[in-house]
């Protein structure tokens, strides 16, 4: 007898919704080429930085702790305590600059893929390296302002509406704030409902790496690639930017290095105070790497505290130094309400340029105090500072030189509150143009045929 088979029924073949993709995390591999010499160059400041923490160990771990408390005066729950506060700061501190230097800023998907050969054939050059390293030790201009220059000569203009073609402003059909993800634009991984756009309402490009810029990102002259919610630009990183993908361990740096500093120096004196008193001799026999040691924690504990203090208070507000120094001056909500624009308009229109340009003195002044005043970042201390050191559920990570922050670092989730504000703001300042009562209609031309579009100025104060 043949034993039947019972036949099961077919599954389907999605039995469970898949999970949306993992975020590209930035790679070190990204970043620029750079020659022999340049690296070299370029690490030197992180070899006097372990140089100065090796010193510190030999004279306040070995020399104070082991040598001088644990075998001369046989303290040793005094050494314990002492090497056990030093090398957790001492680890912290290393283990946060090494990880700072090891993950980058994180470059802007595919910035550092159109820059690549180029720049390789120019480091085969003669000249190249000794270019490079002029530029490290120098410095060089200002790449930034690269977004709002439209470009002249044949084909410029045919280039900068084709770039501004669908761009996501708030006639886009992804309007409505920011979003999650990116997609693909004529060949290019642009954004998707991207909040800050430039002052005609276009999407931001970078056209020297050939791609859409996300939110808070911007072009680092230096590193030539434009980095992810970039901070700035830190020689003392191996020549690197300070971004989305390692602030974390730049912030948790300057705080360690400001903790091990005070540390170092509070103990080193004291001991150096008790080292006298305890021999006829104190001043001549006293260990000269004691105050050594004690001196250059008060100066880099100091100096690098304070600046670990601002940064904090950066974080905790949720800008970057770029964002303090020069906050952003065009978002979706920042742009002249559709009903002042003519029905054609788009956001390649030189409509816009000509209504932001007309303001007053006055209006430009309230529109910027309300960007600065009203960041549509800032979500409160504790979430702002969780997205910088880690989410809630891992909070012992905080502290740890380890791990990613949230995210894609190419959206950001923005308060609805200051948002809805700073919309409201808009619309009064566009409405009532210098407190004048004349409608916005009167007060600003509207004709797109009068003037000549070369000398519209592209940025709003």
């Amino acid at each position: 007898m043949q034993s039947t088979r019972r036949t099961r029924p077919a599954a389907p073949l999605l039995a469970v919704v898949p999970d949306p993709p993992a975020p590209t995390l930035p790679k070190r591999d990204e970043e620029r080429p750079q020659s022999r010499l340049f690296k070299i160059i370029a690490f030197l400041p992180l070899v006097f930085i372990f140089g100065l923490l090796l010193f510190t160990a030999y004279a306040f771990l070995y020399s104070l702790c082991i040598d001088y408390l644990l075998v001369r005066r046989n303290r040793p729950f005094k050494a314990f305590v002492y090497a056990s506060v030093f090398l957790w700061l001492f680890i912290g501190c290393g283990g946060s600059v090494w990880m700072a230097y090891w993950r980058g800023g994180g470059v802007v998907p595919g910035a550092g893929e159109w820059k690549r050969q180029d720049e390789e054939a120019r480091l085969e050059q003669p000249e190249g390296v000794k270019n490079e390293v002029g530029r490290f030790v120098l410095g060089a201009e200002d790449e930034e302002e690269e977004e709002e220059v439209v470009q002249e000569g044949e084909g410029g203009e045919t280039e900068d509406q084709a770039l501004l073609e669908g761009s996501s402003g708030r006639w886009g059909p992804a309007a409505g704030g920011a979003g999650q993800g990116t997609t693909w634009q004529g060949g290019r991984l642009r954004p998707k409902n991207a909040l800050q756009v430039k002052s005609d309402g276009g999407a931001r490009f970078c056209r020297k790496c050939n791609v859409y810029k996300p939110d808070r990102a911007h072009h680092c002259s230096s590193c030539r690639r434009c980095i992810l919610k970039m901070d700035h630009h830190c020689p003392w990183l191996g020549g690197g930017c300070v971004g989305w993908a390692n602030y974390k361990f730049f912030l948790l740096f300057l705080l360690y290095t400001g903790a091990l500093g005070a540390f170092v120096a509070g103990i080193s004196f004291q001991e150096l105070v008790n080292f006298v008193d305890d021999n006829d001799d104190g001043f001549e026999l006293a260990p000269i790497s004691w105050a050594i040691a004690a001196l250059l924690g008060a100066i880099f504990g100091f100096a690098v505290g304070l600046f670990g203090l601002y940064h904090l208070y950066l974080a905790a507000s949720n800008r970057t130094t770029i964002e303090a120094m020069e906050p952003p001056t065009s978002f979706t909500s920042t742009l002249p309400p559709s009903h002042l624009l003519p029905s054609s308009s788009s956001p390649a229109s030189p409509s816009i340029q000509r209504l932001t340009a007309q303001l007053s003195a006055k209006q430009r002044h309230r529109l910027s105090r309300a960007i600065r005043d009203l960041n549509v970042y800032d979500l409160g201390w504790k979430e702002n500072l969780r997205l910088v050191f880690g989410g809630r559920k891992r909070w012992w990570m905080w502290g740890v030189p380890w791990g990613w922050p949230p995210g894609d670092g190419q959206s950001f989730p923005i308060s609805a509150t200051n948002l809805s504000k700073l919309e409201q703001v808009t619309r009064d300042i566009y409405a009532d143009p210098q407190g004048s009562g004349r409608g916005p209609t009167n007060a600003i031309n509207l004709d797109t045929n009068s003037g000549d579009e070369d000398d519209l100025p592209l940025r709003s104060a």
